[in-house]
């Protein structure tokens, strides 16, 4: 073998070993997610009366995809029920600012205090049968 051979090769064996360290990263942060209770205490919604008061324009839902993706990396996004308006355009609008971050939707969790208050004797199926308050767009994922 000679000198250019090795070089090439030894070249071609160090990028397909940067590649596969990065495919692994890459796989490695698809498995993980954010929630939008991380940052509870900068929505209006779910601020600590004993918080300290929010500096600044408060957050919103919409924005929270961009940020995650740019600041960190991560596609997977869970948005607490809360954080979001039940208005169609507001969704329309939330799913647009997913998409355009390469961002996923996978969990919203829905906490009706009256879920938690009613044990195992009675069930408040009434909150339940109306949620998700509109009609999801399409591909809403």
């Amino acid at each position: 073998m000679n000198r250019r051979k090795f070089l090439a090769r030894s070249a071609a064996a160090a990028g397909a070993t940067l590649l596969a360290k990065a495919q692994m990263r890459n796989q490695k942060l698809a498995r993980i997610g954010v929630s939008t209770w991380s940052f509870h205490n900068l929505f209006t919604a779910t601020h600590d009366k004993d918080a300290p008061p929010i500096s600044g324009t408060p957050m919103d839902a919409r924005d929270f995809p961009d940020m995650i993706a740019d600041r960190y990396h991560v596609h997977e996004m869970e948005i607490v029920a809360p954080h979001i308006s039940p208005e169609p355009s507001y969704i329309r609008d939330l799913k647009a600012r997913l998409d355009r971050a390469h961002s996923h939707l996978v969990n919203i969790p829905v906490d009706i205090e009256e879920l938690w208050q009613a044990g195992i004797s009675r069930r408040p199926s009434r909150h339940i049968k109306h949620w998700p308050p509109t009609e999801l767009p399409r591909g809403f994922s």
